[in-house]
């Protein structure tokens, strides 16, 4: 079924407290009414912070095309809810975030994201989940950051208090643009495990920015990055491991958590290889 969303905010929106919706193979696209509070969005669940619409399913849908709002977030799918679960999804030609989300336990997988943050406001990510995402799986997925050398591919944001998500086996690509401190995954969640994935591109491909304790980062593959995995001075017990860092062309991994354990990542034709602070434990890392 096809949405047309001319003259509309949204295309499909699933109010709060409707629990348990599916949406299953629209294509939704050309949301463009305009006012000075509301952006345009493809398909929005919930309503705001308390206000959430819990164990949505959106499976097999193609969302494109909505028009930007001047100062305001026009996004792909957006949603407040528990449990929401986005899958084989196509979404793209969207003015800021492909996804936005607010909610624990979200399951994002076999999505491809591309072509966002079009609205020139430098804004978009390919997803962006802001607090606490408890219990998340974030696998499978194709994010692509290519277009625009701003803000990052994936983002899990103000999480210090929440604990513990899954992302693994995504495909990422970031601008190779520099001078903008960018990242394949900006993570402040304690406790995400982050593997198996390829990130190519970007400032950073993994950044763990503040608190977060007990993050596992292993068996990922950062092509052609500034700093391949970087931490910050709040981060505890960070394990970084059996990655494969490529032509990191400042540092393969900058790691100033001093507790953190650095082991079996190789490094191939990076500037500088291992950086750590004092008291980090490292060991059996490959240099070539």
């Amino acid at each position: 079924a096809r949405i047309n969303g001319a003259g509309q905010y949204q295309g499909i929106r699933v109010l709060q407290n409707a629990h348990y919706v599916t949406i299953d193979g629209f294509d939704v696209y050309g949301q463009d009414k305009q006012d000075a509070n509301t952006g345009t969005t493809g398909i929005f669940i919930g309503d705001g912070d308390t206000l959430n619409a819990n164990n949505v399913r959106v499976l097999n849908c193609w969302v494109h095309g909505n028009s930007a709002v001047p100062t305001y977030d026009c996004n792909g799918v957006k949603y407040f809810g528990n449990n929401v679960e986005i899958s084989g999804c196509l979404i793209e030609d969207i003015p800021t975030d492909g996804i936005w989300g607010y909610g624990l336990a979200p399951n994002i997988h076999h999505n491809t994201v591309r072509r966002v943050d079009l609205d020139g406001r430098d804004a978009g990510d390919c997803l962006q989940i802001t607090y606490a995402c408890n219990g998340g799986r974030i696998y499978k997925n194709i994010f692509d950051r290519s277009n625009s050398a701003s803000k990052q591919v994936l983002i899990i944001s103000a999480a210090s208090a929440g604990s513990g998500c899954l992302i693994e086996d995504n495909y990422m690509i970031a601008h190779p643009y520099v001078a903008i401190q960018t990242s394949c995954i900006y993570s402040d969640q304690p406790g995400t495990i982050i593997r198996r994935n390829t990130l190519i591109g970007a400032y950073r491909a993994v950044y763990l920015h503040t608190s977060t304790t007990g993050c596992v980062v292993e068996s990922n593959l950062c092509i052609y990055n500034t700093i391949g995995i970087q931490t910050a001075n709040s981060d505890i017990g960070v394990v970084v491991r059996n990655n494969t860092i490529v032509g990191a062309s400042l540092y393969g991994t900058y790691i100033v958590d001093a507790t953190a354990n650095v082991q079996n990542n190789v490094f191939n034709n990076c500037a500088k290889g291992l950086a750590v602070k004092g008291g980090a434990t490292r060991g059996y890392n490959a240099f070539y």
